[in-house]
């Protein structure tokens, strides 16, 4: 992992975008999974979000499942800032070689290519996922162990353009779904 990589949010712009000219600038959050023997703060990372990353939806994983193995696909999930589609987990994919259920060192992993965000935004607290690409970090060497075998040809990425049919984001929302401006009361 990059050395670079600061743990603390600066919102003059996105992190995952680059905007400068957001309407808001909020804070997105994850825990990358490390080894047992780093400390769990070293794993959390905190960065500038603007108000389209964090609030865009996008669901292209039932357009990309082709191209994913049968063992992948229930694992998919679309990053919402560019629409790619990945996998979301880092878990055991199957067997290499045919082995039975007792041949432990024949599982093969593959590494994760879409990261879930904790956001907190303009007042509001939710979530949002973004592949590595759009990712201020790359968790690849994050949850490598040296004791696992990887699928590296597995698919770990389908690039975009994807349906967009479905696709929401902020400047879609209505006025309803929008945190309206609350006036305060003052006392005569």
């Amino acid at each position: 992992m990059s050395k670079e990589i600061s743990k603390t949010a600066d919102a003059d712009h996105c992190q995952f975008c680059g905007t400068v000219d957001a309407r808001f600038f909020g804070s997105a959050y994850t825990y990358v999974r490390w080894p047992a023997d780093v400390a769990h703060e070293e794993g959390v990372y905190d960065f500038a979000i603007c108000d389209d990353c964090a609030l865009s939806t996008r669901d292209n994983e039932s357009v990309a499942a082709d191209q994913f193995r049968p063992g992948d696909r229930d694992y998919l999930r679309t990053c919402d800032i560019c629409g790619a589609v990945g996998c979301r987990s880092a878990s055991i994919r199957g067997w290499a070689n045919g082995k039975p259920d007792g041949a432990r060192d024949d599982r093969t992993y593959r590494i994760q290519s879409v990261l879930g965000w904790t956001v907190e935004i303009a007042s509001f607290e939710g979530g949002t996922c973004s592949c590595i690409e759009c990712s201020p970090i790359q968790p690849v060497d994050c949850v490598r162990r040296p004791d696992r075998k990887y699928d590296d040809d597995a698919t770990v990425l389908v690039t975009p353009p994807f349906e967009q049919d479905g696709s929401v984001s902020s400047k879609d929302l209505d006025n309803e779904h929008r945190q309206a401006q609350i006036d305060t009361w003052t006392p005569p």
